[in-house]
């Protein structure tokens, strides 16, 4: 029995020299891990990503800060409040609903403080070849939002509608990206949701695509994680809806093969979306397009356990082609379970 024990200490003490020498983590602080660009990568707990190569690894960045809840939301009564500046608080957005017909001045679409809590809408995006990196579109949103400036070239307008005059809805305009670029975008933003783990998220709205075709129009995303994963609506081919975790090895959910449903464009297209929120297998994702189901499907639909989808994206959320997109009638309903 003692030399079962001491041969037991002696692997242990060598399994942690290994551990140790290796800079790994292991055991409860491994959050995820997997392989993306050919190189296995560990996240820790502590928000921080090691590159793995023959049994070593290396820091590579920190991915998020671990106390990113308790430093950026307060709970009571079970509602859910954020900051908005400083010490003020905003309550977050269960219900979004906007069909664009109570505004005629697109800047009047966000919210301008605190007491404000009939406008859905926090941020827009105008990534462009005049405006290509973040502290570019950034200024010229914060000039925009000002009443000083206004569109380079990239643009949103609220319009008539192309098919009913009489009803207004939002149009999306946006240039091709330079070659240096990876995308371009022009699209609106909430950063006023909680989407948890097992958490559902009910989404739809119309679209009428009239020029070019984007590569995404809907991104649920975590602004508190590096590179802000989550999950999105992209087209495949330029021609049918499907559904991509922007996370890891990005698994993504198709149509079933040989029966795509080809996404029509100069018309109306009613766009209806489920996301049942899970980082393993048990998450579940459903589209509908013109009231047929086209995605009925299960797996990985949150990047990590302890990610919270924050912000939902809509419009022309990235493209590479130049593109224009009306949209109206949007309804996006979180259910915290």
């Amino acid at each position: 029995m003692n030399r079962i024990l001491i041969l037991f200490f002696v692997l242990v003490f060598f399994s942690c020299k290994q551990n140790e020498d290796s800079n790994c983590p292991t055991g409860d602080l491994v959050l995820d891990e997997g392989v993306i660009d050919s190189k296995s990568y560990l996240l820790t707990t502590g928000g921080e990503i090691f590159l793995k190569e023959n049994g070593n690894c290396e820091f590579y960045q920190t991915y998020f800060d671990p106390d990113f809840i308790s430093d950026n939301y307060v709970f009571e009564n079970n509602i859910i409040y954020t900051y908005a500046a400083e010490d003020q608080l905003i309550r977050v957005k269960n219900n979004l609903n906007e069909n664009f017909e109570n505004h005629t001045n697109f800047v009047d679409l966000f919210i301008s403080s605190v007491a404000d809590t009939s406008d859905n809408w926090t941020d827009f995006v105008l990534q462009s070849p005049a405006n290509p990196l973040i502290a570019d579109y950034v200024e010229l949103r914060k000039c925009i939002l000002n009443n000083i400036c206004t569109f380079d070239d990239n643009r949103i307008d609220i319009v008539s509608d192309p098919v009913v005059p009489t009803n207004a809805c939002l149009k999306f305009f946006a240039e091709a990206p330079l070659p240096s670029m990876v995308t371009s975008k022009s699209s609106i933003e909430s950063t006023l949701l909680f989407v948890d783990k097992l958490d559902e998220l009910w989404f739809e709205a119309d679209y009428y695509i009239d020029e070019g075709m984007p590569l995404t129009i809907i991104d649920l995303e975590n602004k508190w994680f590096g590179e802000s994963p989550g999950i999105r609506l992209i087209f495949k081919n330029n021609l049918h809806l499907a559904v991509e975790l922007k996370y890891g090895d990005k698994p993504t959910y198709k149509q079933a093969t040989g029966q795509e449903v080809i996404f029509p464009t100069k018309q109306w297209v009613h766009v209806e979306a489920y996301f049942l929120m899970d980082d393993k297998d048990g998450g579940k994702i459903k589209i509908w397009q013109n009231g047929t189901l086209i995605i009925d499907a299960q797996g990985k639909t949150l990047p990590t356990s302890n990610s919270v989808q924050t912000s939902l994206e809509v419009g022309i959320t990235a493209t590479g082609e130049a593109s224009v997109l009306y949209m109206d009638n949007i309804t996006a309903k979180v259910v915290h379970n």
